[in-house]
């Protein structure tokens, strides 16, 4: 059986695309990019391998939406700690935001 190319993507694309998703230059990170590199694996690998090529690129597309997920919770909290921040300096100074026309 054909597995070394399984083996070799592995090795050089997945699992370091895994150890660190959000990392830049990462062709798995991109879905386009990864859409290619997996339609070309299966192109190397018997159709016996093609379901486990399947679940693979799967597990790729759950890492890129946590890494969104995760860079866009860092985002809102970021945004609500400004915005919180910029209320009690406004509240500090005796004005109201609504009532004085902030």
């Amino acid at each position: 059986m054909r597995i070394a190319p399984l083996r070799n993507f592995y090795e050089r694309e997945l699992k370091p695309f895994l150890e660190k998703p959000g990392a830049r230059g990462a062709a798995l990170g991109d879905a386009a990019q990864a859409r290619s590199a997996f339609a070309q694996l299966r192109t190397l690998v018997p159709a016996s391998l093609h379901r486990t090529v399947e679940d693979l690129e799967g597990i790729c597309e759950e890492e890129r939406q946590l890494t969104l997920q995760s860079h866009l919770h860092l985002w809102l909290h970021s945004w609500l700690l400004f915005a919180h921040s910029s209320f009690a300096r406004i509240d500090s100074a005796g004005r109201h935001p609504c009532r004085d026309g902030a």
